[in-house]
């Protein structure tokens, strides 16, 4: 996610149950130990710095060890206007506020060529409309 032009869509998007936890301190104290033997915490370093230059929240992933878990988030930081913003966020981690974790969306093409995202609803999953 560090890589990611300011004029590109990314997409973060989970599967399943998305992370091996059985509370959110679990899932804020992971860590892994890179080749030079650096212990590295990547949910205070690299992800969660990562996802909020790209107008992410990085708290809404602390809670995605629960069985059913959905989290898809799609920005594009130089995209977007003040109305619309530049991202779309939808987590269960949010339920109580209408959120499923699901996303459908309109992408269109901007006056340099490049794809930017329009319009977004959130979704029940394995509706009809989100197949579309």
């Amino acid at each position: 996610m560090t890589n990611v032009k300011r004029d590109e869509l990314a997409f973060l998007v989970t599967m399943g149950t998305p992370i091996n936890a059985v509370n959110i301190w679990q899932v804020a104290a992971r860590s892994y130990t890179d080749g030079n033997g650096t212990n590295h915490y990547p949910y205070y370093q690299p992800f969660g710095n990562a996802l909020e230059s790209l107008g992410g929240v990085p708290i809404s992933t602390l809670e995605l060890f629960q069985a059913g878990s959905a989290y898809s988030f799609v920005s594009c930081p130089d995209c977007g206007n003040p109305l619309t913003g530049n991202s779309a966020l939808s987590t269960t981690v949010y339920a109580q506020q209408g959120q499923t974790g699901y996303q459908h969306g309109i992408i269109q093409r901007s006056l340099n060529g490049l794809f930017w995202p329009t319009l977004y609803s959130q979704e029940i999953q394995g509706s009809g409309i989100a197949s579309d």
